[in-house]
Order: structure tokens, then sequence, then C-alpha cells
């Protein structure tokens, strides 16, 4: 099938394995090639070798037959001995006489079945195969991998002589997942047939057992021409006979997404895994698991959480082949079956888990791509089927949004939970309002203000066909379009439309998701707006007091109250106390979050500003442009907050003298802003900016003519009163003697 140069580089360094009176287990999946790995092994240490014998160790017998042959070759028994008493002078011999003799024990079950045909002692070395990871009782195990892709990719080439197709083969090599076997049998197919490494793939999804199972293409020299469909299934088989869950546990797996499978989602949801689920009680899982790795059908591993290693979620992973063989055992209906009683477990577990709870979210990591598949609707779905797959939709939704920032996925998941409560419930059920609810958020993060309003608005107009549940749904909606309202720049209607919120949420007393610090925190960013600084200050104080309260100080809710919190502070220059607020909150974002998520950037573009206050320009550059690239990896390249990032890069450049660097960004930004509203107050500042450049370059009309506009709309938008219009009319008395 291959040689030895190909193991050696593939797996692990054969040369040191086998020393003096010590045991070396090979294990690993079948068809990874421990047996070829063995014989390569032998073959280099021929020449130090008086004798490499084979001991076939699938079975008592075969192991009393092979060590009594090796006792007869040596003429250590006469030809006529009891087989018994062979055995027990062959064995002894191998103890005392056991130099430069290489003993290979052949697929070993167990390290308790081949221990009476050891030799105690001695000098022999001992080499075992074996599908079982157990073998430290006696000895050293050395697991051997399926290859990497890379090297199925070569190898594949190799076999072919498709020198050409390398995408090809590095595509058809991760699909097979790295299985020497199953490489040497698309690579005699393709090389019989004359065909290229996408045809063998295209016809391999489209029925991998046929081309699994055919015997024309396995090796002559593994085991009589085992196909890996006939190796897998022949394991599955005997593991069966172990275990009565070992077989419904694989299949059940199989059905999961090719991910690392948290082991608690077969315990926590095994009430609705049933018929697996009776199996599973007492310590079934844990015996049915240690079957399947006895056989090597499945790796024990742990899941290590991304944002805290300290979290690690126990997992179990199938080989990709062995899932197609897997799901081949059983009919497709007792598999459409088997979905519903997965799709069931997965809905059972995330009720449990509230997505927008950050604690949660590690769970919601290691269930993901699972709850993907579970989330699949198809022909066979009933009404409750449906109504479990609407409710994993929304949940993964709200945990896309909120946790990676992964907008369009997360609006994929809310239009299909939508459409399904239209089918089972009507267009206007409340149930719907809460993905819808989802869906302007989700648009308000993009940027798309005018869809996140009518989201809303939409809301509203079911909650009021629905009285029961009105002032609920009011009170949250209200908070979520008073948002909107602010960076629409609308900020009197959102004032009013938040302070309506606050004056209702003492309907949500004692309630778990209590909305008042994140009205207080959004009414503070109006009052900031509007200039009124000593109303704002005590509003987010009172926010951050709460929240202290609820959550813990390193919650991200807790990131956004102080972090707004330290705008007011640096609008009435207490810079000290913004800059440690604004760090801590980066600490937090980037605690939960990572480096790519839009709160991460909002921290780095809030500390950049402040860096710009205190005079750091060069600081505050290096902070805008690395919020400036997070956004343009997850915003859409009209979004508000990349021409935030624009504006405050051109602030800084222009701080530096870096006049024309400074003018494109400028320019950038406001083009951005005027395809928006060019009407909206925030693109005063960029305006006033811009200014300063031109009268930098001498370009006093052009300066002028920004300023006036800025001051028109500060004073459209926020009043002659508001300190910015203020400021912007200060600015434009440089040119009264003009």
């Amino acid at each position: 099938m291959t040689n030895a140069s190909d193991f050696e580089t593939a797996n692990v360094h054969i040369s040191p394995f086998a020393e003096a009176g010590k045991l070396v287990a090979l294990f690993g999946a079948r068809g990874v090639g421990k047996t070829t790995l063995a014989v390569a092994y032998a073959e280099r240490q021929s020449h130090h070798l008086r004798a490499t014998w084979w001991v076939r160790a699938e079975s008592e017998e075969s192991m009393k037959s092979d060590i009594v042959s090796l006792g007869l070759q040596l003429g250590w028994v006469p030809a006529r001995e009891d087989e018994e008493a062979a055995l027990s002078k062959v064995l002894e011999r191998l103890c005392v006489e056991g130099n430069d003799i290489l003993l290979i024990y052949d697929s070993a079950t167990t390290s308790g079945s081949i221990r009476p045909f050891l030799p105690r002692t001695g000098a022999a070395k001992i080499l075992v195969t074996s599908n079982s990871h157990a073998w430290r009782s006696v000895g050293q195990p050395y697991e051997i991998k399926a290859w990497a892709a890379q090297t199925g990719c070569e190898y594949l080439i190799g076999r072919t002589g498709y020198f050409g197709q390398s995408d090809e083969a590095l595509n058809l090599s991760e699909r097979l997942g790295g299985l020497p076997l199953a490489l040497e049998q698309a690579g005699a197919f393709c090389e019989r047939l004359e065909i290229s490494f996408s045809e063998y793939l295209f016809r391999f999804d489209a029925s991998p057992i046929t081309l699994l199972d055919d015997e024309r293409h396995a090796p002559f020299d593994y085991r009589n021409r085992l196909t890996v469909a006939k190796t897998f299934a022949m394991a599955i088989g005997e593991v069966a006979k172990m275990h009565p869950a070992a077989e419904p546990l694989i299949v059940y797996a199989a059905l999961m997404a090719p991910d690392p499978i948290p082991i608690f989602y077969f315990s926590e949801g095994s009430y609705c895994l049933q018929p697996l689920g009776e199996m599973l009680e007492g310590n079934g899982l844990e015996e049915a698991i240690a079957s399947l790795r006895s056989f090597a059908l499945i790796d024990r591993e742990q899941i290590v959480d991304e944002r805290n290693p300290d979290v690690r979620i126990e997992a179990v992973r199938l080989h990709r082949l062995v899932r197609d063989v897997a799901m081949n055992r059983w009919s497709e209906r007792e598999l459409v079956s088997v979905r519903a009683a997965l799709r069931a477990a997965m809905g059972y577990m995330l009720k449990q888990f509230d997505p927008r709870e950050f604690e949660n979210w590690p769970i919601y990591r290691a269930l993901l791509s699972h709850a993907d598949i579970c989330a699949t609707v198809d022909e066979h779905s009933t009404q409750i089927g449906e109504a479990l797959t609407a409710d994993i939709l929304y949940k993964l939704a709200t945990y896309r949004y909120l946790a990676l920032a992964a907008y369009s996925p997360a609006i994929r998941d809310i239009d299909r939970t939508l459409e399904l409560y239209r089918h089972q419930l009507g267009p206007d059920h409340f149930l719907s309002t809460g993905p819808l609810s989802a869906l302007a958020s989700i648009f308000h993060s993009q940027g798309k203000l005018h869809d996140a309003r009518l989201a809303f608005e939409r809301v509203l107009a079911i909650a009021e066909k629905n009285p029961g549940i009105a002032d609920l749904i009011h009170t949250k909606t209200l908070n979520g379009l008073g948002l909107v309202l602010l960076d629409q720049g609308e900020l009197t209607k959102a004032r009013s439309t938040l302070e309506l919120a606050l004056s209702r949420s003492q309907l949500y007393e004692g309630h778990p998701r209590d909305p008042t610090c994140s009205i207080l925190n959004n009414l503070g960013l109006v009052l900031k707006e509007q200039g009124h600084y000593e109303e704002a200050l005590p509003v987010f104080e009172k926010a951050v007091a709460l929240n202290r309260e609820i959550n813990a100080s390193g919650h991200p809710d807790f990131a956004k109250n102080i972090n707004n919190l330290a705008l007011v502070f640096e609008e009435v220059d207490r810079l000290d106390e913004a800059r440690e607020l604004f760090e801590e909150a980066l600490a937090i974002n980037l605690k939960f979050f990572g480096a790519d998520h839009p709160d991460t950037a909002m921290s780095l573009t809030n500390l950049a500003g402040l860096q710009g206050s205190l005079g750091n320009h060069v600081e505050a550059q290096a902070l805008h442009q690395q919020a400036l690239d997070i956004r343009k990896r997850l915003l859409n390249p009209e979004h508000p907050y990349i021409g935030l990032s624009l504006k405050g890069l051109g602030l800084a450049l222009l701080e530096q003298g870096k006049l024309e660097e400074a003018g494109e960004m400028l320019d950038r930004a406001i083009f951005l802003r005027d395809k928006i509203d060019p009407n909206h107050p925030a693109i005063a500042s960029t305006l006033t900016n811009l200014a300063g450049v031109r009268m930098g370059q001498g370009k006093y009309e052009e300066a002028r003519t920004l300023l006036e506009r800025a001051f028109t709309v500060r004073k459209r938008a926020l009043g002659s009163d508001h300190p910015s219009t203020k400021r912007s009319a200060e600015a434009l008395t440089i040119f009264d003697d003009d």
C-alpha cells in the first residue's frame, strides 16, 4: 500500500520504537497504517535481528499457534509437544534467549488479551499494533494518526502521477480524512479508470459507500483486500457485542457535524434521545464511549474554549469515513427518527442556556455546528419539529449576533425563524416579536438605520394586537428604537422615546432581564449628544451602579456603561478618569469578544480619541487604524463606523501636520456620511476638521465653506445653545475681518 518512508514522515520516527525488554504499542484507527509501519520498522531493523516473528493477536488460538511455531522454527520445542507445554517453554526461552528477536503482536484487541502470551522478562523486542489506546499498563503507546491533508495530497499525486492536480488532490485528501487505506483505494480507482481527482470526489460525495466498499481497488497486502467500508463495518459489528449503546451512539453521532461533539450533549439530552437515552443511563455513556475507543471508532478529546482557556469541554470525534459507514448501517426511516431525536435534544439543551448570558457562550461555541445540523427542516419534519427548529434558529441567531458579530448568518437564521412562525402561527403572533427585535438590533449594528427603525415599529404594531404582553414588549422595543433615533440624529424624539421606556421599566422590577440599565445608558448618550453633560453624568453613574449590582465588573454590559461614562468625563476634561475607564472597557471587550468585534473596535476608537486629547497623536493614529481594520473586516463599506474611524485617522494626521493624508481621510469620511445622511450632526465635526486641513493648506475659502456648513448642520440638528453649535459659531469669527 505504501512504503516505509511514507510512514516515517507521515506518522512518527520509527527507529527508536522497540528497545530490548520493552513493549511498544502502535495504536490508531483501522486503515491508518499501523501494520505497514510495523513492517517498515522490521525491514529497517532486519540486519540487527536474529529473527522477526509475527503473532496474530486477534485471538488466543492464533497467538498460541504462532508463538509455538516460533519455538519450532528456533528448535526450542519438539514438533509433537503439547501446545500448552510448548507455549510455556517458548515464553521461558524468550525470557532467557530473546536477544535480537523482534515479536510483532499484530491487531491485538486489549493489553489484557495478550498479557498471558508475553515473555515476563528478558531482552526480546516487542511491537504491538492495536486499535485500542489503553497500553500504558504494559508498555509505551504511540498513536498513529491519519495523515495531514498535504501528506495525503502528495501521496495521491505520487500514487497516480497526476502532477497537475494538486488542488484537487488536496480536496480529496481532506474529504477522506487522510486515511491511508482510503487514499490508496481512491488512487487505485483513479488510475484504473483514468479519471481526475475531482471526478472521484464528485462520485464519492454522491455514493461514498459504493466507492469505500469496492474490493477491486483495495490493496493486495491489506487483510485479503479488506475495504475501508468492510473494515469499519466489522469494527462496528464487534463493538456492538461489547455494549448495547455503542452502535446506536455512533450512528447518532454520525448524523451530527464532523466536529468534536460535547459529551454533555448526550448526557444532558438523553431524555430526548430515545431509545438510545435509556441505554446511556448510569455509566452507560462512559462505557459505550470506552467500547468505541477500544476499536478506534471514535477519539476522545477536549474542546478548549477560544475565549477562556480555563474552560475545557470533554468531547468525542468521529473520523469522516466512520461517519459514512455508520450512517449506512441503518435505514432511512430509522435515520429520520434519529434526526428528530437529535433536534429535540438540541432544542432542550439550548433552552437551558440563554445566549444573551455571556457565561453560556462556551456552550454555544461548542455546539454551534451541531445545532446548525439539527436546525435543518426537511419533508419529514412535523409541526413540533418545526417549532423546535424555530427555537434553535432564534437562539443561534442571538448568539451569532451578540458573540460573533456574524450578522449575515444571524439574519439568515432569523429569516428562517420568522418563516416558520408565519407558517405555524400567522404573521402577527407575539412570538415573532422576539426575532423581529433581534433583526432590528442587527440592522442597527450594520448601520442600516432605516431598516432597523421599520423593524422596531413592526414590533410595536404587533404588540398592540397582543395586549396581554404589550407592556413588556413596548418597553424593550422603545429602548431599541430610541437608540436608532439617536443614531439618525433625531435627538429630541430619541430622548422622549427613551424617557417613556424608562417610565415603563418598573414593569420589569425583579425580572432577570430588566432593561433599566440599558435604557439609562442610551438616555445618557442622548443627553451627551444634546450637550447636557451635567445631566448625562448622573444618568451614566446610576447605570454603572445598577450594573454593578446585577453583573460582575468584568461583564460586557458593564464595559458599555463605563465606556459611555468615560465619554462624558472626556467632555468635561476629567481625562485621567476617562482613560482608566476606556482601558478597562477595552480589556473586557478583548476578553469576551476578541480582537475582531465591533465592540472592541469602538473601545479602540474611544481610547484613540482620548490619546488625541492628551496630545499623543501617533498613538491615536495607531489605535484608529486598528479600529478601522477591524471594521473593514466586519462591516459593510458604507457603515457609519467606517466613517468614524476615517475621521479619527484624519484628525490624528492633521495634528501631526500631515495635511495631504489627513485631507484624504476626512474627504472619504464626509463622502460616506453624505451618502447616509448629509444633515446628520455627526458630519459637523468632520467638516470642522477638514476645514483645519484647508486652513493649513492656505485654502481659506474652502475652509470657510466647510465651517459654515458645520454651523448650519449643528444649528438645525442641535439648536443654537448646544456647545458644539457655539463652537462652530466661534470658529467662523476668524473670518469676520474679511
